[in-house]
């Protein structure tokens, strides 16, 4: 019997000391008490849009203007102490044979045009090159709806117009020239023949080239860019879309695949489709949820 009640205590001993490390483990790992190091007020990028928010717009100038920008971004890092983290990037070309000094002064606004933040950044940009202007800044949470537009001005720093004008230099045809070299020796920028496939999906790119086979004037950096890398409409698209009767909004992704015309098409159609619409969820506005507005 009193075997029976050391072996007993020894049971309950075991048990409640498990019972105190169980808890003990229960309350580190949980919100009441954050780990050394950790702090609560820092909210991480999850909450946030965690993609970049990129705009292709280029520069107004002529072509004998040395820089063309490929495209321009921003993205919220985190939040911290009441305050956004933002990052941002200018990636551009200098199409010249001379290095070339060149500032951004980079803005966000708000959807009625109001600046929300302003920075700039230079850096001397090799001749011949691809390269990015990029920093981090910072604004007070309060004003993260308020993050709609950019807006940005750039400054080349001393070159030779009047040698550019003399020989004819064409911008766009050696951003063009520059970006296939890069391509084809797996250097980048690799995110151009997506967004050129996104672009000239379902319709050929303006000829670079005239009658008499010399160079147009005033044809957009893309169409130079699709030229030289050939690149194609995305199958018979236009009329797989013509089928799933998709015009200017593309339905959720569930009453696609749901529908009866879309499983009367071909495996060949049903991928050719699905290609498309994974450049409209990378480059355009479209959700698989929601779906999304595209310009035919």
């Amino acid at each position: 019997m009193e075997r029976f009640q050391q072996f007993s205590k020894s049971i309950l001993f075991i048990t409640l000391s498990l019972f105190v490390v169980l808890l003990g483990y229960v309350l580190i790992n949980s919100e009441i008490f954050p780990h050394k190091g950790q702090n609560p007020l820092v909210k991480e990028v999850e909450e946030y849009p965690s993609e970049w928010v990129y705009s292709y717009s280029d520069i107004d100038v002529d072509e004998c203007y040395p820089i063309v920008a490929l495209r321009s971004g921003y993205k919220i890092i985190r939040e911290h102490n009441s305050e956004l983290l933002l990052g941002w990037k200018y990636e551009l070309v200098n199409t010249i044979s001379e290095p070339i000094n060149v500032t951004v002064n980079y803005k966000i606004l708000d959807f009625d045009g109001f600046e929300v933040c302003e920075v700039s950044e230079s850096k001397f940009i090799q001749s011949k090159s691809i390269d990015t202007i990029q920093d981090t800044f910072t604004v007070p949470s309060i004003e993260k709806d308020r993050l709609q537009k950019v807006s940005w001005t750039i400054s080349p720093g001393t070159y030779n117009y009047s040698n550019l004008e003399k020989y004819n230099h064409n911008r766009y045809l050696k951003c063009a020239e520059i970006i296939s070299t890069e391509l084809e020796d797996f250097r980048g920028p690799f995110w151009i023949r997506n967004y050129l496939q996104y672009v000239y999906s379902q319709s050929e790119s303006s000829s670079i080239k005239d009658t008499s086979g010399k160079y147009r004037k005033n044809v957009g950096k893309w169409d130079y860019l699709a030229n030289i890398l050939e690149i194609k409409p995305l199958g018979d698209i236009n009329n797989i879309l013509d089928k799933l009767d998709v015009t200017f909004h593309i339905p959720p992704l569930e009453v696609i695949t749901a529908s009866e015309e879309y499983n009367q098409l071909t495996s060949e159609e049903k991928s050719t489709f699905n290609n498309w619409l994974q450049l409209q969820r990378d480059f355009g506005n479209y959700s698989n949820d929601s779906g999304g507005l595209f310009l035919p």
